[in-house]
């Protein structure tokens, strides 16, 4: 299965880090806090939907064409025990109380799955939770629902919302954040080739950052994003806009048109408008 490589809060990242330039004040301007956490939670969240989707597959790929009653138990990436249940749809990944994956990452606890049926079956809810979960010492708390709303005949498309967000960090600061987006393939889905692929994102989040403050965040035009412009543009999108309402101030980016280039336009409250390229 073909896997959406950017998300909202990756995006907000790009508008916060990446466009750094050598000017000291336009860093300092672009630079935000919450982005920075959004960004962090949304990869985290990322990270148990890409486990969610292995999983998944893992008991698609076991079962075959039939659904088999009973529970099955196995390794999961040599560093957690995997338990599914198909009399009750539910998965279970125990990593114990502390294990290295293959990608580096120290996990420990549990992550629960629920699921209605496949991720790519119109009507299909597949739900993830935490149990005691930690990543690198970072405690992951909250439950993450993705909905297939895929019409017949359209684009699949899906819904993503996280309730109830929650990175709790060694040195006891807290990130809360709640989110809910669409995703939609485009185009590209009905093959196995990348570089035909196109999606489209929308939705908000908002929450409450490591310094305690509050900030939203709002997709104000649909970001796309095209795997044929990976190499020139990088992995962020070509086309629509977001704007993120902090402290102080609000701050809009702007992708352009759908051109695989690296300029985007930020627009600052009380600091004005100006081009940067991605990578400056």
């Amino acid at each position: 299965m073909k896997k959406l490589v950017l998300t909202f809060a990756s995006a907000l990242l790009v508008g916060s880090i990446a466009l750094t330039s050598c000017d000291p004040k336009k860093s300092e301007a672009l630079f935000d806090q919450s982005a920075v956490d959004n960004a962090t939670a949304d990869a985290q969240f990322n990270d148990l939907d890409n486990i969610t989707t292995e999983a998944m597959i893992s008991q698609e790929s076991q079962l075959g064409v039939r659904e088999v009653s009973g529970e099955r138990t196995s390794n999961f990436r040599g560093c957690g025990t995997y338990t599914f249940n198909t009399s009750t749809k539910t998965m279970t990944i125990d990593f114990g109380t502390g294990t290295t994956c293959n990608d580096g990452r120290t996990r420990k606890g549990k992550i629960i799955i629920t699921y209605t049926g496949r991720y790519m079956t119109p009507g299909s809810i597949i739900t993830t939770t935490t149990e005691n979960y930690y990543v690198n010492n970072v405690k992951v708390e909250g439950r993450k629902t993705v909905t297939n709303v895929t019409q017949q005949g359209g684009n699949p498309k899906h819904t993503v919302v996280v309730a109830d967000g929650k990175l709790t960090y060694p040195d006891g600061s807290v990130f809360t954040w709640t989110t809910n987006r669409t995703r939609e393939w485009l185009s590209g889905s009905g093959d196995l080739n990348l570089g035909n692929d196109v999606w489209s994102i929308t939705g908000t989040a908002s929450g409450v950052n490591r310094k305690g403050k509050s900030f939203s965040a709002e997709i104000t035009n649909a970001l796309i994003i095209k795997a044929e412009c990976f190499v020139r543009s990088g992995r962020i999108p070509v086309q629509g806009s977001y704007t993120v309402i902090g402290e102080n101030a609000s701050k809009t980016v702007d992708f352009g048109t759908g051109d695989c280039d690296r300029t985007v336009t930020v627009t600052i409250t009380n600091v004005g408008s100006f081009t940067i390229n991605v990578g400056d």
